[in-house]
């Protein structure tokens, strides 16, 4: 007769068999693919072939989980020893269009728009679009925040609180175009001056271009002279909002006064493109050709910038 203790022993070892026999049914059916043929019936025992596939694709299991690991409640992807809750060593490659990371029923999202091929990010409120209210985005290196982008669309770069397109608090250096020298006097009456000259490229089409001109000018009075120095593009006068000119009158006769001068003005309604931009001197509206004299013994400067 049997022992107690057989019967033990025995009901052990059957649900460790059977348990094992589940667990590796189990993995085997996620990956293994069995299909109706692998079926047995009530009282069939398990085929060669069965047991086989069911081993088979344990092993294939074990061989696709070989890049994951465990450690202290975090999961590793391609490490072994993750040290937050997800760590994935290598490149995440995503076929799903549009991704988001939630946070309650807040998103920052990250997406490829496929016509235009233009990458996006930004911040979502609910839902997987980037619609309805927006939050804020932030840039930050090393804990310190550098530059803010709110709601509006407004950027700040060393302010927490943007009120314009741009706003930057702190020191920063734009780039203007310039032509300058010291020196040059030139006795041109009318026409292009040659060294007051500059190339420009115009960016945008619905921008403007301001010059800023500073030289000295000096007009010889004989019962009364007019000059014009004016900023032209291309070799043509602005016609929107009209010529960048500046005139100077002298009506002492025998004067020779020469005098430094800084003037200012925008042309718009140009093109976008290549602009050279030169300094032309003749009389000034109503006046014949007078004895003109452009610069002397001090600093001249042409600048350009394109505006809105």
């Amino acid at each position: 007769m049997k022992t107690l203790s057989f019967w033990k022993k025995s009901l052990y070892s059957a649900i460790v068999f059977f348990g094992t026999l589940l667990v590796l049914s189990i993995g085997y059916g996620l990956v293994g693919n069995l299909s109706s043929a692998d079926k047995v019936g009530s009282g069939s025992g398990l085929t060669a072939t069965s047991w086989n596939r069911i081993v088979d694709g344990i092993l294939d299991l074990d061989s696709r989980l070989s890049n994951f690991s465990f450690s202290g409640g975090n999961v590793g992807i391609g490490t072994v020893s993750p040290a937050e809750a997800l760590v994935v060593a290598g490149a995440i490659n995503s076929n799903n269009q549009s991704n988001n990371f939630a946070i309650g029923g807040q998103r920052v999202m990250m997406d490829m728009v496929n016509a235009s091929k233009i990458a996006r990010i930004g911040t979502v409120n609910g839902g997987s679009a980037p619609t309805g209210t927006q939050g804020e985005l932030s840039f930050y290196v090393n804990s310190t925040e550098y530059i803010r982008i709110n709601s509006s669309g407004n950027v700040g770069i060393g302010t927490t609180t943007p009120k314009a397109k741009l706003e930057v608090n702190g020191d920063f250096i734009r780039t203007i175009a310039r032509a300058q020298g010291y020196g040059q006097p030139d006795g041109t009456d009318n026409g292009a001056i040659a060294t007051r000259t500059l190339t420009f490229v115009k960016k945008q089409s619905d921008t403007g271009i301001r010059v800023t001109y500073s030289d000295g000018r000096r007009v010889i009075g004989v019962s009364g002279n007019g000059g014009r120095w004016e900023a032209k593009f291309n070799a043509a006068s602005c016609a929107n909002p009209g010529p960048l000119a500046w005139d100077m009158y002298d009506n002492l006769n025998g004067s020779d006064h020469h005098r430094t001068d800084t003037t200012i003005g925008t042309c718009f309604g140009l093109a976008a493109g290549t602009y050279t931009i030169q300094i032309y001197v003749g009389p000034a509206p109503g006046y014949a050709v007078s004895d003109l004299y452009t610069g002397w013994q001090w600093a001249w400067s042409l600048e350009a910038e394109e505006v809105r």
